[in-house]
């Protein structure tokens, strides 16, 4: 594809050669007709989710991926999917390499799910940005003082064991009326009910529309409610996908691909000038209100007037 530079989702700075990126699969939702639409209207937001893992590795000049540290992880779930080019044909994805990355920034990939086929495509974000991002959002305290991390881990927890209680209760409960022989339809009951659970779960965990289209959420409570893979792991992979998913509300954003693919720009001067913009902004606001009530605001810290919740 020729020498050029990524651009980092979030930060819209230049990704320059061997810079350590995650890659974020995006899909087109199954809720509007107008899930082809570029990406480039008010409702983006509403027409993209995140489809499988975070993928960690290293950016190379021909906007490849390379060193891919998560492969065996990211194939395990895309391989479970029904990837298509544009006129239906199968889609094999045998390893994260620079043909699937090219497809993929090129947009003759497609997923053919509840009976339609979506568009596929990538997100780029530098993994310093990332990983800053992750570390502040897991100790940001809300409203009620308890930070964010901790509120995840323990819906975590919580949900999972009671996922699973009810799931394996309802199992014995199945086993038990073998004589039914069940079969045919009723052979899913435990899957459904199962299913049932998730929905529940999510509703719960405060997730917005991430669940709704989200199948690796599914995915993942499914693998640690029964057991399969490494236990920390699938956690692990769960927390970045639901704190991605803050984060990017958080900054006014939602999923879709960004334009900058094949630039050779190194443009960041202009990019200086906005982050200026945006501290004398928040300076502004927070003077603001101060101003606004003094005796009200004083018990609050800068950064917590500048946050989504006051303590």
């Amino acid at each position: 594809m020729g020498s050029c530079n990524g651009t980092c989702y979030i930060s819209k700075m230049p990704i320059f050669d061997r810079e350590d990126i995650v890659l974020i699969l995006v899909r087109g939702t199954t809720r509007k007709e107008d899930a082809f639409k570029l990406p480039y209207t008010i409702e983006t937001w509403e027409n993209y989710v995140p489809l499988g893992y975070p993928i960690y590795g290293v950016y190379d000049e021909d906007c490849y991926l390379k060193s891919v540290k998560n492969e065996s992880d990211v194939l395990e779930y895309l391989q479970t999917l029904n990837f298509t080019y544009p006129n239906g044909e199968k889609y094999e994805i045998e390893s994260i390499n620079d043909t699937f990355i090219t497809d993929l920034i090129s947009g003759i990939v497609r997923l053919f799910i509840f009976d339609r086929l979506v568009p596929v495509f990538c997100m780029m974000i530098k993994k310093k940005l990332y990983d800053r991002l992750m570390k502040y959002f897991s100790k940001r305290k809300s409203w009620n003082g308890v930070s964010y991390g901790e509120y995840l881990n323990n819906s975590i927890d919580e949900g999972c064991i009671e996922i699973k209680k009810s799931y394996e209760e309802y199992n014995d409960f199945l086993s038990k009326k073998g004589s039914w022989g069940l079969s045919g339809k009723h052979s899913n009951l435990a899957e459904e009910h199962l299913e049932s659970l998730i929905r529940l779960y999510s509703r719960d965990i405060n997730i917005g529309n991430l669940r709704h289209e989200c199948a690796i959420f599914d995915y993942l409570i499914r693998r640690i409610v029964k057991g399969i893979g490494d236990e920390d792991k699938n956690r692990k992979y769960m927390l970045e996908i639901i704190t991605l998913q803050r984060i990017l509300r958080s900054l006014r954003m939602g999923y879709y691909s960004v334009d900058g693919y094949g630039s050779q720009s190194r443009e960041m001067a202009a990019h200086c000038e906005v982050a200026r913009f945006i501290l004398e902004e928040t300076e502004r606001n927070i003077k603001r209100f101060r101003k606004s009530d003094p005796k009200y605001y004083s018990k609050y810290s800068d950064e917590e007037l500048a946050s989504e919740y006051l303590g």
